[in-house]
């Protein structure tokens, strides 16, 4: 499994109505890497989990997911 998320929302929780979604450092925190190394990486996985939307825009890009 791929995880990444925007580095500017590590350590962050986000919320809409009553959803909380912890976006904890310890899961998601690791190398930081450019929307190159990250487009190549979406294609060698199976199962993802994107968070933020640097990240997601790259998936649309490479049309993996759908806006």
């Amino acid at each position: 499994m791929l995880a990444a998320c925007d580095e500017n929302l590590a350590g962050k929780t986000l919320q809409e109505g009553e959803i909380y979604f912890e976006i904890t450092e310890s899961f998601y925190k690791g190398e930081l890497i450019s929307e190159k190394q990250l487009a190549k990486l979406l294609k060698e996985f199976g199962n993802i989990n994107l968070v933020g939307e640097k990240s997601v825009g790259v998936a649309v890009r490479e049309n993996l997911v759908s806006e």
